[in-house]
């Protein structure tokens, strides 16, 4: 829904919607800003091509033609031929053997496939990933988008690319993140348009505000509580950096038979210590009980 809103917002196919959005880190507000401010320079920037066609892949709408008679042109005729500049070979200049994206860098189809096999199961080169993959015209930083991997790619890989889309959208979102439970595979997404501490989808917020280094607490479908900031324990109201503090002191008096030695020397504030312990701990996958003894 928000890919398709953006594209519908923008005036851009699906795919290259994607793959703005995960340049805005999948912010549709921040990108909204950046498109209002130098439209230009944002398509630039996310490898995006300004023509308003097909997008990333111009060449790339529907599938392959797999029909012999893609070989020959529209009188009928032998189409013209074309050398790939990645293997060198001679192959007809047709749709079902040749392509080329928007920036018109014309490869055939043979190593656009091999390629993003290659980008998909591997990563692409300096350990990227396969999102960031460009054409393969030295140079040229226009992205490989959706489009163009769901045309070349079989199912089974396929399936992976859009795995790592998925990934993206938790991994490289500011908005949503992993439950840190152990074995957790729960994803929570604050909603902060809501002004803070709401939380939609996969959790739900019980304390805190967003913004300002402040805690907020959330708890992800399976009950798991952490604070969203820090990823630890919910601890609000004291701040994260004071907990991370309190949780170093715990440790360091933490003796071997995991009992708690005496705190009377712990040099935190006051009020942190009296904050901590009177909120009652929520968190379900450990440490909790040992700094509250």
């Amino acid at each position: 829904q928000l890919v398709a809103s953006v594209a519908d917002d923008m005036g851009v196919n699906e795919s290259q919607a994607a793959t703005l959005l995960r340049h805005a880190k999948w912010d549709a507000d921040h990108l909204q800003r950046m498109y209002t401010q130098d439209m230009d320079s944002l398509f630039r920037k996310a490898g995006v091509a300004l023509d308003g066609g097909a997008g990333s892949s111009a060449a790339a709408v529907g599938p392959l033609p797999t029909d012999d008679t893609d070989t020959k042109d529209g009188s009928g005729g032998s189409a013209p031929v074309m050398t790939c500049m990645v293997c060198f070979d001679e192959a007809p200049d047709t749709p079902a053997t040749a392509l080329a994206l928007a920036c018109g860098h014309k490869f055939c189809v043979t190593c656009w496939r091999d390629n993003l096999i290659n980008v998909v199961r591997t990563g692409g080169a300096g350990g990227q990933s396969c999102l960031d993959t460009t054409c393969m015209w030295s140079g040229c930083k226009l992205v490989v988008g959706e489009d163009t991997f769901m045309r070349l790619l079989d199912a089974e890989v396929a399936s992976m690319y859009q795995r790592v889309r998925l990934l993206s959208f938790v991994d490289d979102n500011s908005s949503i993140c992993w439950c840190p439970a152990t074995d957790c595979q729960e994803a929570v997404a604050l909603n902060t348009r809501a002004g803070g501490g709401d939380v939609g989808g996969g959790g739900s917020a019980d304390e805190g505000t967003v913004g300002g280094g402040k805690p907020v607490g959330v708890v992800c479908r399976k009950g798991h509580h952490f604070c969203f900031a820090c990823r630890g324990d919910s601890h609000a109201p004291i701040s994260c950096a004071e907990h991370r503090a309190w949780d170093r002191k715990v440790q360091e008096k933490q003796g071997v038979d995991g009992k708690m030695t005496k705190l009377d020397d712990v040099k935190v504030r006051a009020s942190s210590l009296i904050l901590y312990e009177v909120i009652p701990s929520h968190s379900s996958h450990g440490g909790a009980s040992k700094r509250n003894e």
